[in-house]
């Protein structure tokens, strides 16, 4: 595959089908109020968002990036 392929991939369409395992291994943990999610910023911020959604929770990031993240 070429890089130009590579950038023509809708990759967040992907991340967003693994959200099914990030809400399961969420739900395992103990019950949390308002918990604040760290969000390092190595990729589009699709588990963070997810997470803040099912979770109510507050976003936290080390650094500023454009992205879907700074949404929260």
């Amino acid at each position: 595959m070429t890089f130009n392929i590579l950038k023509i991939i809708d990759k967040d369409h992907y991340r967003e089908n693994l959200n099914e395992y990030t809400r399961k291994a969420f739900f395992k943990l103990p019950v949390m109020d308002k918990p604040k999610i760290l969000n390092v910023r190595c990729g589009t911020g699709v588990p963070t968002l997810e997470l803040a959604r099912i979770s109510d929770g507050k976003n936290i990031s080390p650094r500023h990036r454009s992205g879907g993240a700074e949404l929260l």
